[in-house]
Parts: structure tokens; C-alpha cells; sequence
């Protein structure tokens, strides 16, 4: 049953519409809003969303597959079923609305209640398997932290805001020292443990506006934004140092680990890409890690104790 969906039907014409909301009602959809235009639609969105849209592709103010791309280019996480005529060139648009982004579809001549509620609840189940499989393409298993590129996308927002307001930008690689040998004396289960563990206390110690993405096997990465002058990412970075001040324990061992930081700075006046700038980062970190150092600056000394 549609009992605890909201679901917003686009459709321009009274009797379709009356014939869609029959068809739902019978199904037990409760709670229903109706737009007539793909303009009026997305002002609904915006201020009530629903669960799932119905979507009739020849509008008032769009037509074809333009409706679905917008919709799609809009709101994306909302799953779709397009609603289409009788003709051969309808379901072409359909099936060709399904790959740009649509759930599925039903033809109106085919409209009587289980098709429909069978079509909606697919299309639910079908963005939930896409949502699920987005997250994971973009989040380490793990330790639930973004991957990289997804600090990539951030960075480009950053950067542009932080060059119209004069702040410095930097991106701070983290590796756990003696990863390996650690491996290799306690096994891979703890390893991961020890992995997951150090991820979550850096969560608590990165800044709001700041954002951390795993690398690798033991490898982190931080965006740090908005900093005033260059020596505050250094103090940053100090920051998140403190996350191995007491001991990691698990399965009755308890162990001392440390973390070196390679940082690289971001200004206005000398811009660079993200990739470039994740290269300096890890090259300042494998020089940490050769020497012991805690935290190491492109180009320059470690700024803190080992």
C-alpha cells in the first residue's frame, strides 16, 4: 500500500489527473498533491517534498525529455515514473526517459491501480539501490569517511569562496606511523580496527567547516578551509595530532600509535589544482614519515616534535 508515501502527480490535464488520483486512492495513497506545470511542480518540491513524483512529460512549459532532465538536474535524489500516452513515439520517449534518469514508466492506457503501485513502489527500491551504491562510490566501508574526490568537489567551492574573501585554503595527508609492522604483528582484523578507531576520534577533532576523506590503507586526508594566515594550518594540524595522545586498545592489547602530517597551502595568489596540491601533501608526509617528524610543510621543516 502507498499509505506512507507523499506523492506529487505533474499532470496538465483534469481528467488524466482525475484518473491518476483514482487509481492512487485505491492503492491507499493518502496524501497526494497535483501540479500542473513542471514550474509548479518544483515550487512544491522545494516546499513540500515528496516521496516520489509522477510525472506526465508534455507540460505547459516543457515538453518531452527536456521534463525529465530537468527534474532529474533538480531535485536527483527524487525517484521518477513517467507517465505516457498511447502512441508508438511515446513509449520511445519513455524508455529513453527511463535511461536519462527516470525510475520507470507506465503508459495511461495501462493505468489501473496494481500496475501503478507496482511501478511506484519499483522506483523507490530502485533510487534506494542507487543511493546506496552512490554512497559507497563516494565513502570508504570502513570507516564511513568521504573518499577523495569527494574532497576534490569541495575544494573547488572552497578555493573560489576563499579567493573572493582573501582566506588561505590547505590540505593536510595523515599517515599512521609503522603502519605496516602494526599489520604484521597484530593481523589485519586489528589493523582495520585500529584504522576505523583513529578515523573516528579525527572526526571530533576537525574543525565544522573543515572535511577528512580516507586515502589508503592508513592514509587520511583533510580540507582545511577558511584559514586566516598561513600559520593557522599548522596550528590545524597540530590539532588533530592530539587524536593519538592515549592508547588504542582492542581483543586485550593495548597500543601507542602516532600520526605524522604532510601539509600544503592554498592562496589566491598562487592557485593551484587539487590534484597538485594532494601531491605536495603527501610528498610533505612521506618526508615526515621518513624522519619521524610530526608534521611537516611542503618545501619546508617539520614545525613539531616527534
Amino acid at each position: 500500500m502507498l499509505d506512507t508515501y507523499a506523492i506529487l502527480l505533474v499532470e496538465d490535464t483534469a481528467s488524466d489527473a482525475a484518473l491518476v488520483e483514482i487509481c492512487l486512492r485505491e492503492c491507499g495513497a493518502g496524501r497526494i498533491a497535483v501540479a500542473g506545470s513542471l514550474r509548479e511542480a518544483l515550487t512544491r518540491i522545494d516546499s513540500e517534498p515528496p516521496d516520489i513524483v509522477l510525472l506526465d512529460l508534455n507540460l505547459p512549459d516543457s515538453h518531452g525529455l527536456r521534463t525529465v532532465e530537468t527534474m532529474v538536474r533538480t531535485r536527483p535524489e527524487l525517484p521518477i515514473v513517467v507517465l505516457t500516452g498511447f502512441g508508438a513515439d511515446d513509449m520511445v520517449i519513455a524508455a529513453e526517459a527511463v535511461r536519462g534518469g527516470a525510475q520507470d514508466f507506465i503508459t495511461k492506457d495501462n493505468l489501473e491501480p496494481t500496475t501503478l503501485q507496482r511501478a511506484i513502489l519499483f522506483a523507490i527500491e530502485r533510487k534506494q539501490q542507487e543511493r546506496r551504491r552512490l554512497h559507497y562510490l563516494d565513502h570508504d566501508e570502513l570507516t564511513g569517511l568521504p573518499r577523495p574526490h569527494v574532497l576534490a568537489r569541495l575544494f573547488t567551492t572552497s578555493s573560489s569562496r576563499c579567493a573572493r574573501s582573501g582566506k588561505l585554503l590547505a590540505l593536510a595527508s595523515l599517515g599512521i606511523r609503522a603502519f605496516a609492522q602494526i599489520r604484521d604483528e597484530r593481523g589485519a582484523e586489528w589493523a582495520d580496527a585500529l584504522v576505523a578507531a583513529v578515523a573516528g576520534r579525527l572526526r571530533k577533532k576537525i574543525r565544522r567547516h573543515d572535511a577528512l576523506a580516507r586515502q589508503d590503507e592508513a592514509r587520511f586526508l583533510a580540507l582545511l578551509d577558511n584559514l586566516p594566515r598561513p600559520e593557522h594550518a599548522e596550528t590545524a594540524a597540530r590539532r588533530l595530532l592530539a587524536v593519538t595522545s592515549e592508547p588504542f586498545s582492542f581483543q586485550n592489547f593495548s597500543c601507542e600509535v602516532r600520526i605524522s602530517i604532510g601539509l600544503s597551502r592554498w592562496d589566491a595568489a598562487r592557485p593551484r589544482p587539487f590534484e597538485e596540491l594532494r601531491e605536495a601533501a603527501d610528498r610533505a608526509l612521506e618526508q615526515a614519515l621518513l624522519q619521524g617528524a610530526a608534521v611537516r610543510v611542503e618545501n619546508g621543516e617539520a614545525l613539531a616534535p616527534s
